[in-house]
């Protein structure tokens, strides 16, 4: 089918052409044209037959041309240059018909990109909004260059190591995020055909790590923020205020959250382990005669006696009258 469009289009200007595939998808041709045509007209006959598989078929055509050529010794050296030409495709577009004056002078070399690599890395590290302006400038310049598939993909590279060296210095969970993006993009690397697809496809990857990171950076907080109300509940544990919704309105997190990470933390519930840090103090203050049940009481939180002599008991087994008999009696003198 897409012989008899090449050489039909190519009869069409009043040439011959013989085409066969060289490839799993790669057809390759020689064409013969008047003599007063040009590569211009070579040109404009694949285009023309670009468009015409493009427009009627669920695919479309990249084509590279080289030439003229004359002794058998030229045809082979120009298909194998047109075969190198086809490299381009990934930066300048499938559906394209490429020839050697559209790749330029080559544009910047590789290592002139390096410094933008780096700078994407480490404001994707850092969390920086930036980093997505810094993706889109890279491929802007590796357009401008016109580089290869296989300079293109030696980029890719470094921009991996690169990335390897900032998250390896991060916390472990940084860098599982960071190996589970890098296997995103090392499957990316071997599909992509066009540098859009391949752009588009980093940002997605690079998009959900950074969802990820942030997941991360507020979980971290958050674990600060509950060692801070532990500590202060610690300190404060006698104030009659304690309560997951105080520590919510006091530190701005869901009592939910602080219920839910305070337990994966400390592997204790919230309310235990006030309750315990409580009951102990009653239960060091029982010892002294000196000191009333309601006193010790109030002094742990409870304004109402029922409500910590029934706590105690259901921590103790036991009401605070009965584990004060129990108690040892402080020696004299």
């Amino acid at each position: 089918m897409l012989a008899s469009v090449v050489t039909e289009t190519v009869q069409g200007g009043g040439g011959a052409a013989w085409a066969e595939w060289t490839g799993d998808r790669r057809m390759s041709a020689i064409v013969w044209l008047p003599p007063e045509a040009g590569l211009d007209e070579a040109r404009r006959l694949a285009a023309e037959a670009s468009d015409w598989i493009r427009d009627n078929l669920a695919f479309g055509a990249t084509m590279a041309l080289h030439g003229p050529a004359g002794p058998l010794e030229e045809i082979r050296r120009s298909a194998d240059i047109a075969a190198s030409l086809l490299a381009y495709k990934a930066a300048l577009g499938t559906g394209e018909v490429i020839t050697p004056d559209r790749l330029g002078s080559g544009g910047s070399p590789l290592h002139d990109h390096f410094g933008t690599i780096q700078q994407l890395a480490q404001a994707f590290r850092t969390g920086d909004p930036g980093w997505r302006e810094r993706l889109r400038s890279l491929y802007a310049q590796i357009r401008q260059s016109c580089f290869s598939r296989q300079e293109i993909e030696s980029l890719q590279q470094v921009l991996y190591q690169q990335m390897d060296r900032m998250f390896l210095e991060l916390a472990k969970e940084y860098w599982t995020a960071w190996k589970e993006a890098e296997a995103e993009l090392l499957a990316l690397d071997r599909e992509w055909e066009a540098l859009d697809e391949l752009e588009a496809g980093c940002l997605g990857a690079l998009e959900r790590m950074d969802a990820r990171m942030s997941e991360l950076r507020d979980s971290q907080s958050a674990r600060s923020e509950i060692a801070q109300i532990r500590a202060y509940m610690e300190e404060n544990f006698g104030s009659p205020e304690l309560s997951l919704d105080y520590f919510g309105d006091r530190f701005s997190i869901h009592p939910k959250t602080i219920s839910k990470l305070f337990k994966e933390q400390f592997g204790e519930n919230f309310i235990d382990f006030l309750m315990g840090l409580r009951m102990e103090q009653a239960k060091r203050m029982l010892g002294e005669p000196s000191l009333s049940l309601q006193e010790i009481s109030r002094h742990i939180g409870y304004y109402n006696y029922n409500s910590f002599n029934r706590a105690f008991k259901n921590h103790t087994g036991m009401s605070p009258s009965d584990f004060r008999k129990r108690a040892p009696r402080p020696s004299a003198g």
